[in-house]
């Protein structure tokens, strides 16, 4: 069984982020995944993916590998958090005009990927609705 808990953000109102060390989880959105033993990274892919931030985009894009038929079409305009042959920099978050990412991203490239996946949502969603 896997299990994924998400939700919407967090609560706001419950916790100080006056800070700025804790400023940037303020709009922040719970995610939890447990997989079976035999899904688990190891003890190294781990530590890269705790690192990684992540956005609602990469939830599908993590768990369509686990649990669709191979094969299965799915609209994929995130990454898969557990892939641990891509670079951490690529993952990101973006909340109230703002995007979280490592200090090592470039964050103008990251904002054109925002971009190009609310416009690559809205043309496919768009073609849904007309079709």
């Amino acid at each position: 069984t896997i299990v994924i808990i998400t939700g919407d953000h967090n609560a706001r109102s419950i916790f100080n982020y006056s800070n700025s060390t804790t400023s940037k989880l303020q709009y922040s959105v719970p995610f939890y995944m447990y997989l079976p033993p035999s899904y688990c990274a190891s003890a190294e892919e781990k530590e890269i993916i705790e690192k990684r931030y992540a956005s609602h985009y990469d939830i599908l894009s993590t768990i369509a590998p686990l649990s669709l038929k191979e094969g299965t079409k799915y609209l994929n305009v995130g990454n898969n958090i557990l892939d641990t042959t891509k670079q951490n920099k690529d993952f990101f978050s973006y909340n109230e005009e703002q995007i979280i990412a490592p200090e090592e991203s470039n964050k103008d490239s990251l904002m054109n990927v925002m971009k190009s996946r609310e416009l690559i949502m809205k043309l496919y969603y768009q073609n849904q609705i007309h079709a």
